[in-house]
């Protein structure tokens, strides 16, 4: 069941809004789409993403600014993510991606970046 402040943030971004969340250009939205980061969610009319798949694009970011801007493993991370397991980062206190892969690896996120998610997130019309 989704909480309050869950349930305050739109459930469906289009490309330009995608963009203004993760504060990137539409072009690497689009790249985003096409490295299977974003699946549209809806396509009738404009296409629109999942809120999930958006906030997964804006922890390739912070992952990318930890592991490098090329870096295949930030892509790889931001991918095996489950909607369920961003949506608990979104809304973590201390948010950190753990990596278990025989040794276990804990990459912190930036909570004061994800705030800025959330909030960019509820400006959108509903």
């Amino acid at each position: 069941m989704p909480t309050m402040e869950q349930s305050a943030l739109p459930r469906y971004a289009t490309v330009s809004e995608t963009a203004a969340v993760c504060g990137v250009n539409e072009r690497r939205v689009r790249n985003w789409q096409n490295l299977g980061l974003l699946k549209p969610a809806l396509s009738v009319g404009r296409i629109q993403f999942h809120r999930a798949d958006v906030v997964r694009c804006s922890i390739l970011l912070q992952l990318q600014s930890v592991l490098g801007q090329d870096s295949p493993l930030a892509t790889e991370i931001a991918l095996a993510l489950s909607h369920e397991q961003i949506e608990a980062l979104l809304h973590a206190d201390d948010p950190a991606v753990v990596l278990d892969h025989g040794r276990r690896s804990v990459i912190g996120l930036d909570p004061e970046d994800l705030e800025q998610i959330r909030e960019r997130l509820a400006s959108i019309p509903r």
